[in-house]
This record gives structure tokens, sequence and C-alpha cells, in this order.
């Protein structure tokens, strides 16, 4: 590990807002201060503990004064970071909020006895304290609250699960007559179960146990590495460590004078002239003529130019591919990002010979426009989304409520667009279908898109402007607005038609007429986490064929809704297959694709009823005929009787013509060999390898035959199928069944397992 001095060095004196009231206040603490004496307070009266009495450190014996403290920083924290649109999850900053709130639920249960649902309780509490400053806190109190809830409910849970397993552990322990609870056991309750550690040393010190700290800190580390190691397997992969700028770089190209990378052609839809001035390859910066033979071509490198006309991935929008092309080689560019200004273009060696000179160079960017329509077609459709989901969702509610949506995170490439958002409910299909309508009608309305730049407390005055909460701005931002004049918005800012529009701040490229989107479909509506919806559409040629795809669904459906029975009934294996492959696409729009789903319901219900009823009768005739068999070889007198069936016989048909036999007294043994049947033979993936055909045998002998003559039905059957390579059997002396599987149809020779059969039989009589 080598510590590197940073080439930018500054001092943060800490002196936030808090800390200014409490000098002016005259306070040695913040917490003493009026901005938490409310909160304080209200801790008390929730838990039910002794009043906050601000002792620290060692006169803090029992720790109550510190779980007021946590409770009350962060039940603030929380209420901020969920009224701005973070969710609590299982990553990023979702996963930071997730700990706060457990850990103020932890400090509360333990050292305040505090009951379960007390955080929660406290929001309105910290919305009265902050409201003024922070007007949004008060319009998304209920979400707040809804959302710690749940978070609380859950770490419940979790507690008991972990309880109950440290439990089950010491009960080992004390069995073995163990006193020290192991690392990996401590670091199993953290990692897979949740379990703060601090409370896995108290339990553990309840219970006379010692705790094993080097060894959880051997599994940390285990973690850690196994972590790193993931990281860059995944990095290597794609060659990610190589193209990376860090702050060394970033001092190489200042002090060289390298300028950041002019990207404002990036909007242009033309081919652009630059020049390079650095390529970067291994983690390895290249400036001079005399390190360019180092460079492999032929493997990944990064190229950094003085202007580019490449979109770099950022706003969640991908980036843009092409060539870079000069007179003597042709680069391919599939990948380009941005490091502190410097926009790095992913190359490779596609054409030519790499001969370079950094003193007499010129180089051609051409982007796959082709490319990067259906991208910006993507991108300009998901501010329509947005605007689609406030106005149907929200329709008639208060802005209270409207606040309650916020944009959540999104990706948009060639073949769709995702686009996440906070709404507590799932849609439901009429609300799909409304949104999915919304938007085709902006398409269909052909309105401009207007793009313009203007200064950031300008456009934020504008009426239904929507910006991402955690995006940093600089004073000039850039305006998207569909249909309406950005210089119009911003002559009259609070208009209340602007709200019937989408207006946002975006640095993406865009169509510049709604109508060069095609068309749009929504084909997925789900819950990525608690309190955060995701809808993925397409648009352009993508959502077209998606269209002529569920047309062709439903023509089908149609056409097989008026079969009549018996056809359906013959076809419908090969139906349900071919439906069940359009079903299974993820392209088709979510709605009507549903519909479909339940139309086809209806007549595949329709198809068990019809397949029920023919299999019955079926079956009736069959075990019908046995039993007229039966009674016409009883008065022959007849020693046994051998039935071939003209039709297949399933297993679990079998029973039914064993208790018939026995229902009717039958005294006479009776061998009954099944029709071929095809057969799907699964391998060891389980799926279906191959088809081959079986024929089931049955055997009853009454119990006076097996106890005068001897002949018993298990034997007998394992006697006929033990002459076959895919022979089984099995059962009892007097009721038994078996099959033969054969790998071709024309081995199934029904003479052959008649003449065994007899042959067997006639050694008792």
């Amino acid at each position: 590990h080598v510590i590197l001095i940073l080439p930018a060095r500054h001092i943060d004196t800490g002196m936030g807002f808090e800390r200014l009231v409490s000098i002016l206040q005259e306070k040695t603490s913040n917490y003493d201060t009026d901005v938490f004496s409310d909160i304080l307070n209200g801790i008390q009266r929730v838990t039910g503990a002794p009043p906050y009495s601000g002792l620290v450190g060692k006169m803090d014996e029992n720790y109550k004064d510190m779980a007021y403290r946590v409770i009350a920083d962060h039940s603030r924290t929380l209420t901020v970071a969920i009224s701005d649109g973070a969710i609590p999850s299982n990553t990023g900053r979702g996963y930071v909020l997730r700990r706060i709130i457990r850990r103020g639920v932890r400090y509360g249960y333990e050292f305040l006895s505090a009951k379960p649902g007390f955080l929660s309780s406290l929001v309105p509490l910290v919305v009265n304290s902050m409201k003024n400053s922070f007007p949004e806190v008060e319009n998304n109190m209920n979400n707040i609250i809804s959302i710690i809830r749940e978070e609380e409910e859950s770490f419940e849970v979790l507690l008991d699960r972990g309880v109950k397993y440290f439990n089950e552990t010491v009960k080992e322990m004390k069995v073995k007559g163990e006193t020290n609870l192991s690392g990996e056991k401590m670091f199993f309750l953290y990692d897979s179960l949740g379990f703060p550690m601090d409370l896995t040393k108290l339990m553990a010190e309840e219970n006379g146990l010692s705790v094993d700290m080097e060894g959880w800190n051997k599994e940390l580390q285990k973690q850690k590495e196994r972590s790193r190691q993931n990281l860059l397997e995944r990095k290597n992969q794609f060659g990610e460590n190589s193209l990376i700028l860090d702050t060394n770089h970033f001092e190489y190209l200042k002090n060289n004078n390298i300028i950041i990378t002019n990207d404002q052609f990036k909007y242009k839809w033309e081919p652009h002239h630059s020049k390079i001035i650095a390529f970067l390859q291994n983690g390895k910066l290249f400036t001079t003529n005399s390190e360019i033979q180092n460079i492999n071509p032929n493997i990944k490198f990064g190229v950094i130019l003085h202007s580019t006309s490449f979109y770099s991935e950022s706003g969640g929008q991908v980036a843009d591919e092409g060539r870079l092309i000069n007179k003597k080689f042709e680069l391919e560019v599939f990948d380009v990002q941005r490091f502190g200004g410097y926009i790095i273009h992913s190359c490779l060696l596609t054409d030519g010979k790499f001969e370079f000179n950094f003193d007499n160079n010129e180089i051609v960017c051409e982007v796959n426009y082709s490319k990067r329509l259906p991208i910006a077609a993507n991108h300009t459709m998901t501010h329509a989304l947005n605007y689609a989901l406030r106005k149907v969702l929200l329709e008639g509610e208060t802005e209270t409520e409207i606040e309650t949506i916020n944009q959540s995170g999104s990706l948009v490439d060639s073949q769709k667009l995702r686009f996440d958002f906070t709404f507590k409910k799932s849609l439901t299909q009429n609300q799909i279908a409304q949104v999915e309508k919304c938007v085709r009608d902006i398409i269909n309305k052909r309105l401009d898109v207007y793009i313009s730049e203007a200064p950031l407390e300008e456009a934020k005055k504008i009426n239904g402007l929507k910006a991402m909460f955690d995006e940093t701005y600089g004073n000039q931002v850039r305006v998207v607005s569909l249909g309406i004049p950005v210089n119009q918005l911003l002559e009259n800012p609070v208009n209340p038609l602007w709200k019937n529009t989408s207006v946002e701040l975006c640095g993406g490229t865009h169509i510049q007429n709604t109508k060069e989107a095609e068309d749009f479909v929504i084909i997925e509506e789900s819950s990525i986490s608690k309190g955060v919806r995701r809808i993925v559409a397409i648009t352009h040629e993508t959502a077209k064929k998606s269209i002529e795809a569920i047309r062709l669904l439903e023509k089908r459906i149609d056409e097989i809704g008026i079969y009549s029975d018996e056809k359906l009934n013959i076809e419908f294996k090969n139906i349900r297959e071919e439906i069940n492959d359009f079903f299974n696409s993820n392209s088709l729009p979510i709605v009507e694709k549903n519909i479909l789903k339940e139309r086809f319901d209806i007549i595949q219900g329709r198809a068990v009823e019809i397949n029920t009823f023919i299999e019955t009768n079926k079956k009736n005739k069959l075990k019908q005929y046995m039993d007229d068999e039966v009674i016409k070889a009883t008065k022959e007198n007849k020693n046994f009787l051998i039935l071939e069936f003209n039709s297949e016989i399933e297993m679990k048909s079998v029973k039914n013509f064993m208790s018939s036999l026995t229902k009717n007294s039958s005294q006479i043994p009776f061998f009954g060999i099944g029709n071929l049947e095809e057969i799907n033979v699964l391998d060891s993936n389980n799926n279906n390898n191959d088809l081959q055909y079986q024929s089931v045998l049955f055997s009853y002998v009454p119990d006076n035959i097996v106890n005068q003559n001897g002949l018993k039905a298990d034997e007998w059957i394992k006697n006929v199928v033990g002459n076959f390579n895919g022979g089984k059997s099995g059962g009892k002396i007097t009721q038994s069944q078996g099959k033969i599987v054969f790998k071709l149809k024309n081995e199934f020779n029904v003479k052959q397992i008649v003449d065994l059969a007899s042959s067997y039989a006639n050694k008792y009589f």
C-alpha cells in the first residue's frame, strides 16, 4: 500500500449549521442547542426512558445519553434523505440508509427499552423542527413514516432470526463445554443474518462467553479480499483497470498543459475533426512521440482528444460508439467515459497501420448515428414517461402527493429505456395502459424538442420543471422541453400551463421531434425495492416489432378460440408450447400480453375439461373392455387371461384397473399389455433429450390362486420385463405393474410379450 500526496490540498473546518448554532448559543455540544431539544424531548416521551442529561464518555455509564444522540441524529438524516427520494436497499446509498435505520432501532431497543415502531413515530417531531427550512419534508411525511416503519418491521424479523441462531449456537457450545464464541460464527451472524456485531458481543457477555475478535477480523478481511478479487476479475475481464484516470494522471496532464476535452460537439450529428493529445494503456499515459512504440494497438487502449463529438456515458445514457479515422489507420470506438473533464475513448485498431506523430495529427470522429438515434429516442421518451406517470398516477391529487413521486434512476440504451421512480403501489393494468397512451399521444402530436441553456436559478423557477435531486448542476444548465420553446418558459416561468408538458434539466442527446420515436411500448412494470417501481419500455423499430408480434399472438389466440373440441384436444400440447414461446418473450406490450394471457387461460381451461372428459371416457371403455373379457374368460374356464389393449395405459390408471378386478372378485389371473405411448427422456440437466416409447404392463392374481398354484403377480411381471433392456417392475404378490421402454417404435412386439407371459403362467397350471 502506497500513500500518495494529493495534487490539490484543502482544509475542511467542519463549521456546519449545527456548530454555528452551538457557538451562538454558547453550548459545548450541538445536542444541547434548541436545534435538537424538541427531538430529544420527543424521544423521552416515545420511549419512556429517563430524560436526556447530556452525559458523555465514562459518565454515561448505561449509554443512555449516547442512544439519545444517535437516535436524534439518525432520525433527522433519514427524514431528509427519504424526502429527497432515497430508499433503503442493499446497495449504494440505500444500504447506508438501511444501516442507519437499524443502528437507530438497535440503540433504542438496547439502551432506552423502546417499543417496536418507535423510530417512525419520531418523524412528525423531526418534520416540525425542519419544515420551515425544508418544506418538502412536510409534504412527504406520510411516505417517510411508511418507509421507516417497513424497515423497522423487517429488522425485527432479522433480529429474531439472529437471536434464534445465537441461542442455538450457545446451546451447542455448552454441550461441548466451549466458552469462546468463534469468529466464524460471529461473522455469519453479521454478514449473512445482518446481526449487529456489538449486540453479538453483548449477548455473549451476558451468557458468560468470550468472543474471538481476532477470528472475526480474519473473516472480515477474507470477505473484503473476496469482494476485491471479484471486482478486479470483472475489471480485468473488460480491461477497465487500464483505462481509468487517477489523481496522478490528472496532475501529469495539468502540469503538461493538456486541457480537458471539449465535448460541446456531442450534440452535433455530423463528423467532427479533432486531434489526439494523449493515449492511455495499462494505466500509463503516452503524450510524446518517443512513447508511441510502447502502445499495443491490438489490445484495448484509450484515446484523449482535444475535442470530441462522442457522447460519454452519463446521466443513465450509454456512450456512443463509432470510429476514429486518419489517413493511416482506423480505430473502433466501443466505449467513452469521462474522468474529471478528460474523455477516454476506448479503442482497438481495426484497419491500417498504427503509425502516429503528435506533431502532425488530425483525426475524424465518426459517431455511429444510426445507433445513437434509438438511444436519443429512448432518452426523449424517458422524459415523456416521467411526465406521463405524474399525469396519470397523480391526476387530481394534491401537490403533497405529487412530491412522493421522484425519479430514482434510469438507463437509456439503443434497445430500451428503464425508468425507476418512487411510488408505494404497483400500477394497475389500466394505469399502465393510460401511461402508455399518454406517451403515444406525445409522439403522435409531433412535438418539437426544444433544448436551450439557461442560468440554473432561472431554470428552477419554471413551473413543473423536473430534475434529479442528487445531481450536481453548474451555473448554466441545459433545459429540455417537449413542445414549448425554452425562451417562452423562461419569460413567464410561473405559467400553470407549463405543467402540461415535460420540462427537465438534462445533458443527454435527444431527437428533434417526438415523431422520430415512432411508437412506445411498456414491456415491464415491477418493484425493485420497497417504495420503488421500475418501468421498462421500448421505442422506434423495436416497439413496432413488439406491436407486430402481439398482433400475431392475438390473431393466433382468436383462431384457437374457435377450434372444435376434437381439434383443440388433439393439437393442444403443440399449441401450448407455441403460445408459451410468445408469452416467454420479454419484449411484448405488458398490458396486451396480460389480457391475452387471461384469454388463453380460459382456452387452456376448456382444453383441460375436454381432455378430462375424453380421457375419462377412454378409461371407462378400457375398463369395461377388460371386465367383459374377464367375465368371458371365466365362463370359458380359462386358467388365466392375457389381454392386449388397443390404447396406451398410464401408470396412474393401473390402480383403477386393479380396483375393478378386486371389486368384481375376479377369480382369474390377469395380465394386461398397454399399447405404446411416446415419452420424452430427460438428460442430466432435466432437458428433453430424446423421444422414446413405453408400454405399461400390469398383472393381477387372486389370493386363492397364489395359495393353491403359487403364481405370483410380481414374479409374473418381473419375468416378462426381465427379457428387455428397458424393463422395470414392482408390486405385490397379488397386484403388480411394470413398463418396458423402447428406443425405436418397431422394437415393440406384442406377440413376444404375450408369449412370454403365457409361457410363464402355464408353468403353474
